[in-house]
């Protein structure tokens, strides 16, 4: 009875060791994804970070353009008045609005700029928020000699911060600046010069 009994438990502790290597047999070959799943999800993974880029960067242009109509405005009313008198003395208050502008324009645009945008997106709008910056500093210093080269650059940054939303808006607002007087060679204020363009119209 005895070898009997032991031969029962000895058979019985095979069936147990068996099933439980066949059970972990089973979970491990169902442990990870199929292949095809696997590329099925990086595939949409990479779907969803593109729509979030292309959406950051939509938002991005936007609160660039519209900055650029509120600084144009006060830019274009303070330089076309300083062409006019050729003094900072004689421009009253409109070269603090234009400094305000510009602070505003940037203030509207740095909260669009996020991790999600775009490379060449985000290069052109910083430097276009650095150059907003510095000429809205050469202004409120009074600065004339500094005024063309810091207005030049800041043009040339707007620019570049269009031509790159065209990927990313349908149609962009057409924005211009009144031309930036320029220094007379023996005299430390600017020579006249005849504005070439209003201020924009907003949009929306």
């Amino acid at each position: 009875m005895c070898r009997v009994s032991g031969t029962r438990l000895m058979l019985l502790g095979a069936a147990i060791a068996t099933f439980a290597l066949q059970g972990c047999s089973a979970v491990g070959g169902s442990a990870g994804p199929a292949p095809g799943e696997a590329a099925a999800y990086r595939s949409d993974l990479s779907t969803s970070r593109q729509a979030q880029s292309a959406k950051a960067g939509a938002e991005l242009c936007e609160a660039s353009t519209k900055s650029m109509v509120v600084m144009l405005r006060g830019y274009n009313a303070f330089i076309t008045r300083l062409n006019d008198v050729q003094s900072y003395d004689k421009v009253g208050d409109l070269g603090d609005k234009a400094r305000a502008a510009m602070i505003a324009g940037t203030d509207m645009v740095k909260p669009k700029q996020t991790a999600e945008v775009p490379g060449d997106l985000g290069t052109v709008v910083a430097s276009f928020v650095s150059s907003s910056s510095a000429l809205g500093d050469v202004i409120g210093r009074r600065q004339t000699a500094q005024l063309n080269a810091a207005s030049t650059r800041w043009t040339g940054d707007r620019r570049a911060v269009l031509d790159v939303c065209r990927t990313y808006l349908p149609a962009l607002p057409a924005t211009s600046a009144t031309t930036t007087p320029q220094p007379s060679p023996d005299s430390s204020t600017p020579a006249s010069s005849t504005p070439a363009t209003t201020a924009p119209r907003p949009t929306g």
